[in-house]
């Protein structure tokens, strides 16, 4: 306390870094000496955080004596000395502290706990749910990424956020679980496993990032249906840049999947306009998802709305050769899948010639055996919904090699990988042609898939930025109708 010349007295702070937690007083000196006392921790320092309003937690900041530190292995020593509320939510390793003038540790100047808050998993979502989950993990936990397997309470979470928690999945999925479940299944991977028996309506609509007040990006599935592979790039866009996906229909394997892009372009438009009624419209997508956002275009036009902004990232061309092979041969159109959905999830795996002479469900059966070897499929994952997922995306193969793109007067950017084959008179795909309001072409690191991937990915977000930022400037620039 300081004694003030008029008489007041100022309080400063506790001199011994007690605080109050849920309920429970914690001497931060304590939790420090336990986590002091173990082999691997040089020094530590322990501060009680709240990133998150509402969601405040306890922060171990350490230096350690081998690298990397095993938060799993250093939160189960902890627990053996201390209750289960002094036990720190997040450890954060740092080669030295911050320190003050007088050589002190600088407590306020520890950073916020990035991703090493997740440090006991690192797995990636693998389908939309478990990104959904995720998501709001993330957002709950005032995180920047949670990995399937981190335990929610570990994590930070209690009783009062696990409400909100609950809340928000039934808002966002459609499904409701009790909120025990929490307790039983406290991981991402856990709960989608229990959501997934949960049977929920089918939308094309999927919100990727629904914060920010900004107007909506739309982003359409590629040839495999699925939109999980933009998680990252909506991430990168920043906190206030909603981004919706659109996904094909069929893939809950309750409905057939469409083979016709102006059908699949109806259908979306249906969905996206029950969140933006009218333009102007944000459309981009990546591979096939270009070619069905330049329908969508098309359409809107039709209706006489505007579309401010089409980007087609490393599209299918506009030409009729854009497929390579036979797409009625069950057999190699499986092969091919085979290999779209091993490069998605960052892997190399191209079923052999013996192997596509055995037929369809042989190379699917083999897939399997591989996606699940490499945790690259959710265990639920069986033939059967293999199968659903695979004629989706031969559905896609047949919609994109029937379609045939008309001259559209709006001004398309095209975003083209720079590790392309494409010879220099195709570096358009024919997009130009067609093209009547203009085309901006653009190269961005990677080849094909790696434009959705680090290091790709940091580059392809800058410039979709700046795109987005172009259009919101030229909106408010408009004059008022």
């Amino acid at each position: 306390v300081r004694w003030l010349a008029t008489g007041e007295l100022d309080f400063l702070g506790r001199v011994d870094f007690q605080v109050k937690l849920r309920g429970f007083r914690i001497e931060l000196g304590e939790v420090e000496s336990a986590l002091e006392a173990l082999p691997e921790v040089r020094r530590a320092v322990v501060l009680a955080r709240e990133d998150v309003p509402g969601a405040q937690r306890l922060v171990a900041y350490l230096t350690h004596h081998q690298a990397p530190l095993d938060a799993a292995a250093l939160r189960a020593s902890l627990k053996q000395r201390l209750p289960e509320y002094m036990v720190p939510s997040a450890f954060v390793a740092l080669d030295a502290f911050p320190l003050t003038s007088n050589g002190k540790v600088d407590r306020k100047a520890l950073p916020a706990p990035d991703r090493a808050e997740a440090a006991d998993d690192t797995v990636a979502p693998r389908d939309v749910l478990e990104h959904t989950l995720a998501g709001i993990w993330e957002e709950l936990l005032g995180l920047r990424s949670v990995g399937i397997r981190a335990n929610f309470f570990e994590l930070g979470g209690h009783s009062l956020l696990a409400v909100q928690l609950m809340a928000r999945i039934r808002e966002r999925t459609g499904r409701q679980l009790p909120l025990a479940s929490l307790f039983q299944a406290p991981t991402v991977e856990q709960l989608a496993s229990l959501l997934r028996r949960v049977p929920a309506p089918f939308s094309p609509l999927v919100p990727i990032h629904r914060g920010g007040a900004r107007r909506p990006l739309f982003l359409v599935h590629a040839v495999g249906g699925n939109v999980l592979g933009y998680a990252e790039l909506a991430r990168r866009l920043g906190p206030e840049q909603p981004v919706y996906g659109l996904q094909s229909q069929g893939l809950d394997g309750q409905q057939p999947p469409l083979d016709s892009v102006q059908e699949m372009a109806a259908l979306y438009l249906e969905s996206l306009r029950t969140v933006q009624p009218h333009g102007p419209y944000l459309l981009g997508g990546w591979s096939m998802g270009a070619v069905v956002a330049f329908e969508m275009a098309r359409q809107l036009q039709a209706r006489g709305e505007s579309v401010e902004l089409l980007v087609l990232v490393d599209p299918s061309p506009a030409t009729a050769d854009r497929l390579r092979g036979e797409v009625e041969d069950s057999a190699r159109v499986a092969a091919l899948f085979a290999q779209d959905q091993a490069r998605l999830a960052g892997a190399s795996w191209v079923p052999d010639a013996s192997l596509i002479h055995q037929g369809t469900d042989a190379v699917l059966q083999a897939l399997l055996d591989e996606g699940h070897k490499a945790g690259l499929l959710v265990p639920e994952v069986g033939l059967e919904q293999l199968r659903t997922l695979f004629e989706v995306f031969a559905a896609n193969q047949r919609a994109l090699s029937r379609y045939r793109p008309a001259p559209l007067p709006v001004r398309i950017t095209l975003l083209r990988a720079s590790e392309g084959s494409d010879a220099p008179s195709q570096q358009d795909r024919g997009w130009g042609a067609i093209a009547e309001g203009g085309l901006a072409l653009t190269e961005v690191p990677g080849d094909h898939y790696g434009v959705l991937r680090m290091p790709g990915v940091q580059v392809l977000a800058e410039r979709l930025t700046a795109l987005l930022e172009a259009a919101r400037q030229k909106e408010d620039a408009a004059p008022a109708a």
